[in-house]
């Protein structure tokens, strides 16, 4: 009798024990399918080195050097995590990529975050107990690839989804560091230019983005003393912008100056990169007044500019590798201003202003000028002052650029 309750109460107590193993064999089971079979899709895709036949054998070497070695090989897009430092004692005959790869997976207790065609390797982190799984569900991200926005609606939703849905929609490639593929982020973006908007997500959620010279952009945990703001490739000069809608923050080596604010929740952020033929300018204003922005932006060019009148009325803008006269142009557009560049000086002020006033004189081949004035639409001839010159058969434009 006591050895038949002995026997109950040791196999109570292990009754936890044995469920919690079964769960998460099962777990790993199911983690171990689903990164098979997104290598078999990889495979039928585009990447058929994962079907290529392998014969390696290996005694000490690194995790990163083996698989670095197998990328060359094979041609495969693989990212190891830095922190992954263990060695590879195997020897493999006639295998499949694929099957090593989930056989590393399986022995090493590694995962894979998949980005398109490339493979990030780092340590399986298994779920926290007692903390609810995330639940997919249908993620609100939209994209015009016509216009380049994008809107997001996220609420508590996994990064390493939003991120996938973001690079299928968009057919933009978004990374992510290692650490981040269990984060949940929220953000609500309606209509934003895909730069901006991806910044805004990022610093909304205490990450930063950073964009590579191949295009690829890749999110960052923020560390202690980073720039939220903007980030900047060193080697090449190139601007990264995101949106600022707090104070402005003093430039460094790898980031953009920043001018001084100009009023409440207004922020002009400015970079001029030189090159053989005209200097490019990267802007971002938020609520700037325009003559602010012309100011700044002339001076950090070195352009010589001259103002006849006050500039009223304030813009928000973002552009990129726009020359100076294309942004007056920008800027200018549906104002009562106007600019006219005269030799290497652009003098700007009233359109109403005789010094900024072209006059141009066309004269008609194929009819008369009688009446001339009655066909022309009163929309078009706003603002222009028109004189005939019946003799001539010629007509005597005068207006603003």
């Amino acid at each position: 009798m006591f050895k038949n309750y002995f026997c109950f109460l040791i196999g109570f107590l292990l009754l936890p024990v044995l469920i919690n193993a079964q769960t998460t064999t099962q777990t790993n089971v199911d983690r171990f399918a689903e990164i098979q079979k997104k290598l078999d899709e990889l495979a039928a895709a585009n990447t058929p080195g994962l079907n290529d036949p392998i014969d390696f054998s290996v005694s000490g070497v690194s995790i990163q050097e083996f698989l670095r070695g197998i990328a060359e090989a094979h041609e495969l897009n693989i990212n190891v995590d830095p922190e992954l430092t263990f060695k590879v004692y195997n020897n493999f005959s006639k295998e499949s990529v694929s099957n090593v790869i989930v056989f590393l997976v399986r022995e090493y207790d590694l995962d894979i975050r998949f980005s398109g065609s490339i493979m990030s390797f780092f340590k399986y982190i298994p779920p926290v107990e007692g903390k609810p799984a995330y639940i997919p569900k249908n993620l609100a991200v939209k994209y015009s690839s016509y216009s380049n926005l994008l809107s997001l609606d996220l609420q508590a939703d996994s990064l390493y989804l939003v991120v996938r849905k973001i690079t299928q929609v968009t057919k933009k490639n978004v990374i992510l560091s290692s650490g981040l593929s269990n984060k949940l982020i929220s953000i609500y973006i309606e209509d934003m230019p895909f730069d901006a908007a991806l910044n805004k997500m990022a610093f909304a959620n205490e990450l930063k983005v950073v964009k590579t010279d191949d295009n690829f952009y890749v999110l960052k945990a923020l560390k202690e003393g980073d720039d939220m703001l903007a980030e900047e490739n060193p080697n090449t000069g190139v601007f990264r912008p995101t949106y600022n809608t707090g104070a402005s923050t003093s430039g460094s080596a790898s980031s953009m100056p920043a001018a001084p604010q100009t009023g409440t929740g207004s922020v002009i952020r400015c970079q001029v990169e030189d090159s053989a033929k005209s200097k490019r300018i990267h802007l971002e204003a938020i609520n700037a007044p325009i003559a602010e922005v012309i100011k700044t932006v002339a001076t950090k060019a070195n352009i010589n500019y001259f103002m006849y009148s006050e500039l009223k009325g304030n813009c928000t803008s973002y552009v990129s590798g726009v020359t100076f006269q294309e942004l007056l142009t920008f800027l200018l557009q549906s104002t009562e201003y106007t600019y006219k560049l005269d030799a290497d000086l652009y003098l700007i002020g009233e359109r109403k202003l005789e010094g900024l006033r072209a006059h141009k004189v066309v004269q008609l081949t194929y009819r008369s000028i009688d009446n001339i004035q009655d066909v022309i639409p009163a929309e078009l001839k706003k603002g222009v002052e028109i004189k005939e010159f019946k003799e001539l058969n010629s007509i005597l434009l005068s207006g603003s650029l």
